[in-house]
């Protein structure tokens, strides 16, 4: 691929010239001639130079967003592939060869890392998000009601390399169910099968027996039904692949 000074791929999705801008390089700069070479999901930029001398400098940079990318880091990016990510936000997505739109469910296939190939992508705002909020809000004191902190990570003799880890020891102890508490993981809305930018997160079904231990448990279940939502829905439309990827911080 030679550099023309313009991108080639649709303005919506990168430029080369602005990715350049980004780095502290004009595009002026880069000799109309420079190789441009697509190593799978990156851009390189290699300067020509004289004969008798060295490799010039090697600019790599990246080209897609994360939707993107994190099919390709999955390894799900056959036709039909499916991948689950459950990060800050998270999604389910399936690789299609045509566009797809269901209106109802506010669900649409969008570009994708491969000529020919599309996404068909639902998204949730807020997935391993919760949990940070979990974490922030019940987990932490937060009203100083302890005079010393000093949490189970930061211990010398503790086990655990982090909060999470900890959080997920406590989690596992917790019976499936949560003792009957349902969480809604919809801390910014809700985008998709049900679209509702004013929706909001809930803990159903606290009893006098309820404890920190059902509502940490419940967000984690809470956000993994939602996302198993989206495969439901997808199966409308598409075949989701009997092998799924799960990927992602929550995962």
């Amino acid at each position: 691929m030679v550099c023309t000074g313009k991108g080639t791929a649709p303005p919506s999705l990168f430029s080369y010239p602005l990715i350049l801008a980004a780095r502290g390089h004009s595009a002026a700069n880069v000799p109309l001639g420079t190789v441009f070479v697509q190593y799978g999901l990156y851009l390189c930029v290699q300067r020509p130079v004289a004969q008798g001398q060295t490799l010039g400098q090697v600019l790599v940079y990246g080209g897609f967003a994360d939707a993107e990318l994190l099919g390709g880091g999955a390894g799900a990016v056959g036709l039909g592939d499916t991948h689950i990510y459950c990060g800050t936000s998270g999604w389910v997505n399936t690789v299609v060869d045509k566009n797809i739109v269901d209106t109802n469910a506010m669900i649409a296939a969008i570009v994708g890392a491969q000529n020919g190939r599309l996404n068909y992508f639902a998204e949730l705002e807020t997935a391993g998000k919760c949990l940070e909020w979990v974490k922030d809000h019940l987990v932490l004191d937060e009203i100083d009601i302890f005079l010393e902190k000093t949490d189970v990570a930061s211990s010398k003799e503790s086990i655990y390399t982090s909060l999470y880890d900890y959080m997920s020891h406590v989690i596992n102890k917790i019976p499936a169910g949560s003792g009957g508490v349902i969480f809604t993981p919809w801390l910014h809305g809700n985008r998709c099968p049900l679209e509702d930018p004013n929706a909001r997160g809930m803990f159903f079904n606290i009893s006098l027996e309820t404890s920190k231990t059902e509502l940490l448990r419940s967000v984690v279940e809470g956000t993994c039904m939602h996302l198993r939502w989206f495969l439901e829905t997808q199966d409308k439309k598409v075949k989701t692949s009997d092998t799924i990827r799960f990927v992602g911080g929550g995962a």
